[in-house]
């Protein structure tokens, strides 16, 4: 089995246990069976008072020991959480970063991509309708939501475009990335689907996930 099929059926046994619905939206014919796979991984959300559910947290670990398992290097590897006593943690030399938005897109750039390369993102947190996936808190409440322009705009920048790009994203509500504005079909301006990329999410715009 190639890397690309390894890939999406990992992710798709990591949702179907967690008990979560599944949404797909793909093509096919932008995924070349050479390319070098790089990974940003993040486990999102604390409360104010640093708590969070571990089961992200286990779910971050697991996805990084199966890509470990199918090739991808350690050093293309980006690790961010909410766990506070795992943020500055070393693993093989990647430096765990707390979950934020910032940090986020800066690990995706840190990557270096270019042609030759692909993109994988899998993320597991709470997600609020209409307001996007839950990171940690960071200056004020309004930090934590990535929003769908966020996204859209953020995988814009550095050539992004045209790296192939598969996105695994756990969250409540989290089906929002698919459609564009927050599930208005006649404003999909902001959709993160392309021709060279993948979004699976757990739930669709309208719905919760548990996992």
């Amino acid at each position: 089995m190639n890397l690309k099929k390894s890939i999406l059926l990992a992710f798709i046994l990591l949702f179907v246990t967690n008990g979560s619905i599944v949404i797909a939206s793909s093509s096919e014919s932008a995924f070349s069976e050479d390319l070098t796979w790089k990974a940003v991984i993040v486990s999102g959300y604390a409360s104010e008072n640093g708590n969070v559910l571990l089961n992200w947290d286990r779910s971050r670990r697991k996805f990084h020991q199966q890509i470990l398992r199918r090739g991808i290097l350690q050093k293309d590897i980006r690790i961010l959480t909410s766990l506070q006593y795992e943020v500055g943690r070393t693993v093989n030399d990647t430096i765990i970063r707390s979950a934020t938005i910032d940090n986020f897109f800066q690990s995706i750039y840190s990557l270096g991509l270019k042609k030759g390369d692909g993109l994988i993102i899998f993320m597991t947190s709470h997600g609020s309708k209409k307001k996007g996936f839950v990171f940690e808190i960071a200056n004020n409440y309004q930090d934590r939501f990535l929003s769908i322009e966020q996204f859209y705009f953020g995988l814009k920048k550095n050539g992004l475009e045209k790296i192939p790009t598969a996105i695994f994203i756990s969250a409540c509500y989290s089906g929002q990335y698919i459609d564009g504005v927050y599930g208005r079909p006649e404003t999909n301006d902001y959709r993160l689907t392309r021709y060279n990329r993948i979004v699976m999410t757990a739930a669709s715009n309208k719905t919760s996930s548990f996992g």
